[in-house]
């Protein structure tokens, strides 16, 4: 039973995601023989080479043995061009890099609103000396913290308890409203302030 005309091929896709768990045909038999499955290696190979069919309840369970989200990664056994795990973390990676940096450039900018509000507000006297005090206080402890919580800020280096694939392929690059690539990893220089 040849999948050739498919326009995906599960098989494959099994033992990629295999390999690039790092595990053997021994390693997965052996955890879906313990899932109450009755596999042998002559049962996976067959499935990675298309000459078995995969029921879905096993594809589930198989993804669970690869220590994988079966409810987020299912698809990936169903894609005909399936990017490796390392490309969809590193674009995993990099959106959320972007958006770090544009949540931080939105802070520089709040921060100099405030100040800009505060000096304009003495200015025209608007407030009094005490409350420009308590106001700045205030906002002077928001800032260390949120820069506190922004340098102790690691990421998680527990590869299996983090979810590559909330894409199901990588975002292509897509332009925002400055005109920049969304995918791509650094803005440039001009756009980060005050780092």
């Amino acid at each position: 039973m040849s999948n050739q005309n498919s326009t995906f091929d599960v098989g494959k896709n099994v033992a990629k995601l295999r390999e690039e768990c790092g595990y053997s045909l021994e390693q997965v038999v052996s955890a879906m023989k313990d899932l109450g499955y009755n596999w042998n290696r002559t049962t996976l190979f067959n499935i990675e080479h298309n000459l078995r069919r995969l029921q879905f309840q096993e594809a589930y369970d198989l993804l669970t043995c690869l220590k994988l989200d079966p409810m987020k990664d299912l698809v990936l056994l169903c894609r005909k061009d399936n990017p490796s795990l390392s490309v969809l973390a590193d674009s995993k990676r990099t959106e959320y890099a972007r958006k770090l940096i544009k949540a931080w450039n939105e802070y520089v900018k709040a921060s100099e609103m405030y100040e800009e509000t505060i000096r304009y507000d003495k200015e025209h006297q608007y407030i009094t000396p005490e409350w420009e005090k308590l106001s700045r206080d205030y906002f002077a402890l928001v800032d260390e913290e949120f820069r506190k919580s922004v340098n102790s800020a690691q990421a998680d280096v527990r590869w299996g308890e983090t979810y590559l694939h909330d894409f199901p392929i990588p975002p292509a690059p897509a332009r925002d409203g400055d005109g920049h690539d969304d995918a791509s990893p650094m803005p440039p220089q001009d756009e980060l302030k005050d780092q």
